[in-house]
């Protein structure tokens, strides 16, 4: 995977499925986390936003924009479409990158 963004700064990762289902793992908790963040203080009486149930993504590079599309698929068959800028996509993937454990010393 290479991650673009918008200076042409460039972030090359090289992973096996195992590390990129746990990447996809960590944007569907990424996802909850700022549904919890812009869910409505509990003190207006209104129920809190649980986040979106993912059983399934698919994400790919857009060519000519430089964007990351994608499509969230809930445990009930709804699709949310995803778009991320090459900015906050670049970000997103090297803060997640980061935080993915080391591998163990061989």
């Amino acid at each position: 995977m290479v991650f673009v963004d918008d200076r042409a700064h460039s972030v090359e990762c090289l992973a096996d499925f195992e590390e990129f289902t746990q990447f996809v793992s960590r944007l569907c908790d990424a996802a909850t986390e700022m549904a919890k963040r812009q869910a409505p203080d509990e003190t207006d009486g209104s129920e809190p936003y649980g986040g979106i149930p993912v059983a399934s993504a698919s994400f790919r590079p857009d060519p000519d924009t430089g964007h990351i599309q994608g499509n969230l698929v809930t445990d009930t068959g709804d699709t949310l479409t995803v778009q991320l800028g090459p900015l906050l996509a670049a970000h997103m993937a090297r803060d997640l990158v980061m935080a993915l454990p080391a591998p163990p010393a061989s």
